[in-house]
């Protein structure tokens, strides 16, 4: 998916993430939304690196994100 199809599919989302870009909060993003198996977005917004878009293949590093999804595992 595009980030145009996905600004399309999901104005509100792309709104917030291109706000997000404006404040440099990050300097780009990857969303992947499935409901029942069905993709209903799989996208890259911005930069991965200055010099390199960030698409849905990019590879980031977790670093800490993992301490969230540990947590949620352990709240249930």
């Amino acid at each position: 998916m595009s980030a145009d199809e996905f600004r399309r599919r999901f104005p509100t989302v792309h709104a917030v993430v291109q706000q997000g870009l404006a404040r440099g909060l990050h300097h780009g993003v990857q969303i992947y939304v499935s409901r029942d198996g069905d993709v209903l977005a799989d996208a890259g917004i911005g930069k991965a690196t200055p010099d390199a878009d960030m698409t849905p293949d990019t590879v980031n590093p977790w670093l800490s994100a993992g301490k969230p999804l540990t947590a949620v595992l352990l709240a249930r």
